[in-house]
């Protein structure tokens, strides 16, 4: 008993040793971290906005196909054709999703490498790491800037040009502000296309999730609920139902939560100007961050 006791004794010494030799982490730690949470939960409501757009797209499709005129000579090559225009119009949104998921994941690799920076004993090796990462990000940005799916007004374009210096002083760690201070224009602009992109993505798929909210009701809730069988017959249909229209009022639901994502990067840029600053606000604003970020993952996960 005496022996097990000692060992016992011994891993909490080790572990309260250990966590007293864990280096504190810092304001630019702290943001680097940040920057991959917001990166990941972008991620996941981007993922989420492209499957609703294309279920939106198959559910007009399918209202469409149930009024057609299935006696007339062309109604062959007319659903073909009406296929082939959704298809080219989904794969033209499909090709901008995955341009602004390159976007966010080399963000992603950027916040990765500066969090690395702030630990690591390679220093230059990474610094040069950082530079070629944020010049990947800067041209992606003016891609994106450019597209025609999700149009931005001109308004909206020049907001994203400009971009405010900010200067950093020399009490943080040299190389990470030597890093941040140097980027700092391509991440505002980074962010500030997220800001205004999402704007735009917020009301698409806000317009999406409602009329294919209404689709489904009209497929899955009236339909059954209208047939000659009533619902209660059949006790696996009655289940299904219920979870279906469950679904579909959780989702009405989670619609007032897509602004969040705007709004995550609009807390971003302001965190890293709080940051640059030094400006006792920083961590008010990074909880502020922290709570929205978490809107987004509730939201796209009660989009789904």
């Amino acid at each position: 008993m005496k022996h097990i006791w000692l060992i016992f004794s011994a891993i909490v010494f080790s572990l309260c040793c250990a966590g007293c030799a864990t280096t504190p982490v810092g304001p630019y730690e702290k943001f680097a971290n940040a920057g991959i949470n917001y990166a990941d939960s972008l991620n996941q409501l981007l993922l989420t906005a492209q499957e609703t757009a294309i279920d939106t797209s198959s559910a007009q499709l399918i209202e469409t196909n149930r009024f057609a005129d299935r006696s007339a000579a062309n109604f062959h090559q007319q659903e073909i054709n009406s296929l082939g225009q959704f298809n080219e119009l989904d794969g033209e949104r499909i090709a901008v999703f995955n341009d602004i998921r390159k976007h966010v994941s080399a963000l992603s690799g950027y916040f990765v490498l500066l969090n690395t920076l702030a630990t690591t004993d390679e220093a230059e090796k990474t610094a040069e790491a950082i530079a070629a990462s944020a010049k990947n990000i800067d041209d992606l940005s003016q891609q994106l800037g450019g597209q025609e799916i999700f149009k931005l007004s001109d308004e909206q374009k020049s907001s994203i040009s400009k971009i405010v210096a900010f200067v950093v002083n020399a009490k943080q760690r040299a190389a990470l502000k030597a890093a941040i201070a140097r980027d700092q224009g391509m991440l505002q602009s980074a962010l500030k296309t997220h800001e205004e992109l999402l704007s735009v993505i917020g009301d698409d798929l806000e317009h999406n999730t409602q009329l294919l909210n209404l689709r489904r009701t009209q497929m899955l809730l009236e339909t059954p609920l209208t047939a000659k069988q009533p619902l209660a017959d059949t006790p696996e249909k009655a289940q299904k139902w219920l979870e279906q229209r469950r679904r579909i009022l959780m989702t009405n639901t989670a619609i007032g939560e897509l602004k969040t994502a705007s709004r995550a990067a609009k807390t971003l840029q302001n965190t890293l100007e709080k940051l640059l600053g030094e400006d006792p606000d920083f961590a008010t604003q990074l909880l502020r961050l922290m709570a929205e970020l978490q809107s987004i993952r509730e939201a796209a996960a009660g989009l789904k």
